[in-house]
């Protein structure tokens, strides 16, 4: 009887050990797991974008890091965004990161003391895959305030019906803006015989004339002279020839997509947007932007992202995070995707050579990609500068009276002395 009790005891101690022992060996797993689901929980972002497919990048990237979780919020514009987030750096709120483009500069935002430098920090391989003029945009006192991601070029999109009735050759890879307006006048009709255009042979969009005089150099007497012959020419183009109208650039992207506007001065960029309104409605092309007399390039527009101040284990994270969108399989997809055109040496030209389901418009953008690009430095570009040359497009379209040497005035003050 003794010994059962002892042997019942003893059968219950080996249990209560065993008990103990799975306890033991479970309670690593358990620390473990909960410290891997903290891990992976644990780093947050703030991204502040005005582009939706840079959004569906980032979400792609979040579903292949699942311990990172990306707040996104989406901005109408370039410009609220900026706006915004000048404002979110005074009240020290901003974004982790936040995209930009080329509209505003740097140097405003540099100089708030809100950014963290790029410099070198990025992995020497990505830095190194990047094109150093498109890193020079975003320097500014020796130091990288933004981190490039993407090009953007002014364009001519053409409508190749209206085009042919026009009577220009089919096999034309390039415009003068003498042969622009020769093709816009035969473009531009009155349908109705009521007075009123139906269909206009040029629209331009809001930032048309003023990516035309950012690709204007400063090489005094002929920069005068270019900056005078294209603020006639844009006078012209509205009261003399009459194949724009004025004062409706917003209009301009549906005019043409509903087959009212022969050609449409517009960034690279919404190639694939006019692609998917248009629908097969009609078939239309790209061709470059004219050159003005004493300038044979292209202006283009580096698009960015910043990265607010925020710590060095964030900022680590957001490094890795724009270098994801740095990886070459990444820039083809946001060029096939977006017409964002690439910023890794020498990938334009490896595109061209592969030609990897690419439409004839994607080879004529990657064409003009190719070719002699001016691109902006950190001083060149300014709200300020944005503003004068707003007004100045205002009184070109608004009177047939425009003072264009008064006109001249105000951009020699302004541009010929470094606001841009």
């Amino acid at each position: 009887m003794v010994w059962k009790n002892i042997a019942g005891w003893s059968v219950v101690g080996m249990g209560a050990l065993a008990s103990l022992l799975i306890l033991i060996w479970l309670q690593p797993i358990s620390s473990s797991r909960s410290l891997q689901y903290m891990v992976q929980t644990e780093v947050s972002l703030t991204a502040w974008i005005y582009s939706k497919p840079v959004g569906e990048l980032l979400a792609e990237y979040q579903s292949k890091h699942p311990e990172v979780n990306i707040e996104i919020r989406s901005f109408r514009s370039e410009q609220l965004l900026y706006e915004e987030l000048t404002a979110a750096i005074s009240t020290q709120m901003p974004p982790h990161m936040a995209e930009i483009g080329g509209e505003f500069g740097i140097i405003g935002l540099a100089e708030t003391g809100g950014l963290a430098p790029f410099d070198d920090q990025l992995s020497s391989e990505a830095m190194l895959a990047i094109d150093s003029n498109y890193l020079e945009t975003f320097k500014y006192d020796g130091r990288l305030w933004a981190m490039p991601y993407g090009v953007v070029v002014p364009v001519l999109y053409y409508n190749e019906n209206l085009m042919r009735l026009s009577d220009a050759p089919s096999e034309a890879t390039s415009l003068s803006w003498e042969q622009l307006t020769s093709y816009g006048v035969k473009m531009t009709q009155d349908i109705n015989g009521d007075g009123s255009t139906d269909i206009w042979g040029l629209v331009a969009d809001n930032n048309a004339l003023w990516n035309q005089i950012r690709s204007i150099g400063m090489n005094g007497a002929d920069s005068a002279a270019d900056a005078e012959y294209l603020f006639s020419m844009w006078h012209d183009l509205v009261h003399r020839y009459k194949i724009m109208p004025a004062l409706e650039h917003h209009l301009a992207l549906s005019s043409f997509i509903d087959g009212k506007a022969g050609m449409l001065l517009a960034p690279s960029d919404i190639s694939k947007r006019l692609e998917e309104y248009i629908g097969g409605t009609f078939e239309f092309g790209v061709l470059p932007v004219p050159h003005i007399a004493h300038n044979d390039a292209t202006s283009a527009r580096v698009s960015g992202f910043v990265m607010l101040k925020s710590g060095s284990e964030t900022e680590q994270n957001v490094r890795h995070l724009i270098s994801y969108l740095l990886q070459p399989a990444i820039q083809q997809r946001l060029f096939k995707e977006t017409s964002k055109l690439p910023i890794l040496k020498e990938s334009v030209e490896q595109m061209i050579r592969q030609g990897d389901d690419l439409t004839e418009r994607d080879y004529e953008l990657l064409r003009i990609a190719a070719g002699k690009l001016q691109l902006e430095r950190a001083g060149m570009t300014s709200k300020a500068g944005r503003e004068v040359i707003h007004n100045i497009q205002l009184q070109l379209e608004g009177s047939i009276e425009a003072c264009i040497p008064c006109m001249m005035q105000t951009y020699e003050e302004s541009f010929m002395r470094g606001m841009r």
